[in-house]
């Protein structure tokens, strides 16, 4: 894929030499057989008038329509998103029409707003940023829901005018990681095929964050594929802390580089991403600018990009499908535009690693999704920080519960999204009396309750939690939002918290609700996660360990009934893809990896062994290695007469390099590999081909 982040032409109209540029350009990433991902108007201000979205959207159309005939092409509206309120005409308009459909007069404005409702009257409200100043801030989250309907006006305009031209071609844009001054993917990419997330954080931080941060961005379903766009790290020393590095501008080793790509590539694989993209191809020619995967001046691979292709080529061998879960979690979108941004996210993202935690696999929908809940009612339907919910929503709740869900909640759901108490809906939903606010949580209220007809659950935290039937199901509550964990860093500082049935409320909730998770993880010590997923008629199972802790260790697993050991070396992510009669058909890891007790594969690594023939490993005859650290890779193999080659990609055609090292030893055969090289076995006399490989 070649994405280009091109540049909106003055009065965005390109003129005939600026045309015939791009088009050079476009023509030459087809010739090269490259997706070419058109940026738009990266960087550009969403909140902008009439008239200048008529031309950006003028521009979009043109473009399209001289373009829709290009075979690999990407719409990619904008990434770097700009959202910064202004008092235009035009927004003030939207602005004052947005308030006058939420409210019916000047005076209930006023009243929900309180001491921060303006002089003016409803017509001729200023557009202004505001921020939230306590939990929940209604004109907070006015502005906030504001911000989301300038993007999706923006967003829905090009997205028109692309269409009007191309229905066929995929449309797209970049967020950032987490919702960021209105920039909201959750709530804005309706319009789009998909969105991606750039994903950049500081060392351990960017590993321990990952599995949460995709689950928060997916959409699937909702009907949106969930990717990741740019990431990436820095190697070069000008990025020392002593030279001014700092945040995720901090030099990196080249083990903590390799760490982060086995990481996104194996997340990716195992969490259902459809694409992830490396910024950048190149370090810049010209500047300081070291992100590249390979080298300038001349231009080279680096040992990331190397990896990167290895990865990318057991990308192959995986079938992603998704499967909509029995499990849902429900954002709380009204509260958490109301609350503090950063607050709210982290929040929602230690319910979400919570959840994790239970290996249980779960979709996470967006708090306008309760209807369509009610069509096919999940097992289990999640929402904590349960504040500032609509009437209809928490009837929409007990109608889950009475179809057959069992429907969790945590914090005050009496609160409705003006601030009001209903302590009526305490009892109609929760079976609880109310009778007064106890202390809160991190200033979020939590209400004293007296069970009218709700029963006490006992439960390892040994905080107030209340079980109540209702139809088929069930509702749980839990009055206090435990998920704010106030003052505690689930990701670097204490991710141990999430394992302990003390702390995680969910690890007793999802037996309660009958929900178990797909496979059996047992441990020697340590934190470890694992998830198996439907590759066609293979189940892919992966285990990730605690990255801020490095964990080492035995891990057992029980999946598609296949019993697995594996011992890590190296604190990353490890998979195997199990066949229909339970035999691996590869792997990935570091150490070793056992199979119904008997050794199947063992080296330093991390090393990664796949079957390119359709066999499983012990009786495959064409396979590939390669593994990110010099040294031994063996696998136990049925198979005589193989021969081992160190092979590249050069101008797309795959090239031999030489023979390589490769012994029989101890039933099976061990290849001696250089650092993320490439290998490929075959039987002796053979020599690879790109149909070897049998790339897609």
């Amino acid at each position: 894929m070649f994405e280009n982040l091109q540049y909106a032409p003055k009065d965005y109209v390109y003129t005939e030499v600026q045309q015939k540029q791009l088009d050079a350009l476009i023509q030459m990433t087809q010739r090269f057989g490259l997706a070419y991902m058109a940026g738009l108007l990266v960087g550009q201000d969403v909140a902008v008038s009439d008239g200048e979205l008529a031309k950006q959207a003028a521009y979009c159309r043109q473009f399209a329509a001289r373009y829709k005939t290009t075979p690999g092409l990407v719409y990619y509206l904008n990434g770097d998103f700009v959202l910064k309120l202004k008092d235009l005409p035009d927004i003030r308009r939207l602005w004052n029409a947005f308030l006058g459909k939420r409210y019916a007069n000047d005076a209930a404005l006023r009243s929900a707003w309180g001491a921060a409702a303006p002089e003016a009257a409803l017509g001729e409200i200023p557009v202004k940023e505001y921020l939230a100043t306590s939990w929940y801030d209604i004109r907070a989250r006015d502005v906030a829901e504001f911000k989301s309907e300038l993007m999706r006006r923006w967003i829905g305009a090009l997205c028109a005018a692309i269409r009007s031209e191309d229905a066929e071609h995929p449309i797209t844009a970049e967020y950032y990681q987490w919702p960021y001054d209105g920039v909201d993917l959750r709530l804005t990419v309706a319009g789009m095929d998909a969105a991606n997330i750039g994903y950049f954080d500081t060392p351990k931080r960017d590993t321990a964050r990952l599995m949460s941060t995709i689950k928060w961005n997916d959409m699937r379903r909702s009907g949106h594929g969930v990717n990741i766009g740019e990431f990436g790290v820095k190697t070069h020393d000008a990025w020392t802390p002593e030279r001014g590095g700092y945040g995720y501008h901090l030099q990196r080793t080249d083990d903590e580089r390799n760490q982060l790509f086995w990481w996104m590539t194996h997340c990716a694989m195992a969490m259902g991403v459809s694409k992830i993209q490396n910024w950048c191809w190149s370090d810049d020619p010209d500047r300081e600018f070291p992100w590249g995967m390979a080298w300038n001046n001349p231009l080279r691979a680096k040992p990331a990009l190397k990896l990167y292709r290895n990865m990318r080529l057991l990308s192959e061998r995986i079938e992603p499908a998704y499967a909509s879960a029995d499990v849902v979690v429900v954002m709380p979108d009204t509260w958490r535009l109301g609350a503090p941004a950063r607050f709210g996210y982290d929040v929602l993202s230690n319910a979400i690693e919570c959840m994790l935690a239970t290996n249980v696999p779960f979709d996470v929908v967006n708090e306008s999704e309760l209807a369509n809940l009610l069509k096919t009612p999940p097992r289990l339907a999640l929402m904590p920080c349960a504040y500032a919910l609509s009437d209809d929503n928490v009837e929409r709740l007990r109608k889950l519960a009475e179809a057959g869900s069992c429907v969790y909640l945590s914090g005050d759901f009496s609160i409705d999204g003006l601030g009001a108490r209903k302590a009526e809906r305490l009892e109609r939903l929760a079976g609880a009396k109310f009778e007064c606010v106890g202390e809160p949580v991190s200033g979020m209220p939590v209400p004293q309750v007296t069970p009218i007809d709700a029963k006490v659950l006992e439960n390892p935290t040994h905080k107030p939690l209340y079980q109540r039937s209702l139809g088929k199901g069930m509702v749980v509550w839990s009055p206090e939002p435990w998920e704010v964990l106030p003052g505690r860093d689930l990701f670097v500082e204490a991710p141990n918290l999430t394992q302990d049935p003390a702390t995680n409320v969910y690890l007793s909730l999802t037996p309660l609700a009958g929900v178990t998770a797909p496979l059996e993880l047992r441990a020697e010590q340590g934190i470890w996660r694992a998830t198996l997923t439907a590759s066609g008629a293979n189940r892919l199972v992966t285990v990730f360990p605690s990255s801020s802790t490095g964990e080492r260790g035995t891990v057992h697993i029980k999946a598609s009934g296949a019993e697995l050991d594996l011992r890590s070396s190296v604190s990353v992510p490890a998979m195997t893809l199990i066949g229909p009669e339970g035999k691996p058909l590869l792997a990935t890891g570091s150490g070793s990896l056992d199979v119904g007790g008997q050794r199947v594969l063992e080296g330093a690594g991390p090393w990664c062994v796949a079957s390119l023939d359709a066999q499983a490993l012990g009786d495959s005859r064409t396979l590939m290695a390669n593994s990110t650290a010099q040294g031994s890779v063996w696998w136990r193999s049925s198979a005589t007469e193989l021969s081992a080659w160190m092979v590249e990609f050069l101008d797309g055609q795959l090239r031999v390099i030489a023979p390589a090292p490769l012994v029989r030893r101890n039933e099976g055969w061990e290849l001696a590999a250089e650092p993320n090289e490439l290998y490929v076995i075959l039987p002796s006399g053979q020599r690879p081909t790109a149909e070897t490989l049998a790339l897609k």
